[in-house]
């Protein structure tokens, strides 16, 4: 193997790091680096991508969720007050802490009413989904995976200056020089 070329290492990783070398990678897209430099942040970017695509295929809702979802937008969708043109009235929100505009309802207190007996009709797929969320929110949190990806000699960094976020981000992909 040529001592300029980067190689694939195996090693282990919170997965919530996985996404911030996503980032330093995105931050180091701008640098002007050598061939392998680019060529090792365009595979490792494949790589993590295609492995948060996997991850994110665990909190994929379930049917039965999918089908409260559904509901519960054909449900708003009837109950919106529309202007002409069928476009959809806004007001200014008097909720606590919701600032902006809200799509304003023909008749809040019986829409209301009825998205909670909705939400009560699918209470399970709502409590399944929700533990779902949980758990996955706790394995990108908390869990280590085994990936492989390519790395970069120290040496062979690009010559442009790298900030400490920068560097930062891509820390696991820099490989050490052997003295």
């Amino acid at each position: 193997m040529s001592t300029t070329k980067s190689a694939l290492k195996k090693i282990n990783i919170r997965v919530s790091r996985l996404f911030e070398i996503l980032e330093g990678i995105d931050l180091c897209s701008g640098i002007d680096g050598s061939f392998g430099f680019s060529y090792a942040l365009g595979r490792n970017k494949k790589i993590i991508m295609d492995e948060a695509k996997t991850m994110e295929e665990r909190n994929k809702p379930d049917e039965d969720f999918e089908t409260y979802q559904r509901e519960r937008q054909d449900l708003v969708e009837k109950k919106l007050a529309k202007k002409k043109g069928d476009q959809v009235e806004y007001a200014n929100s008097e909720a606590p802490g919701v600032q902006g505009k809200v799509p304003v309802y023909k008749n809040p207190d019986g829409a209301e009413k009825e998205l909670d007996a909705l939400a009560k009709k699918h209470a399970s797929a709502i409590e399944k989904r929700k533990r779902k969320n949980r758990e996955y929110i706790k394995f990108v949190n908390e869990e280590s995976i085994d990936i492989e990806l390519y790395m970069i000699k120290k040496e062979h960094l690009p010559e442009e200056k790298l900030t400490p976020a920068m560097v930062y981000g891509i820390l696991e992909l820099i490989e050490e020089s052997e003295q």
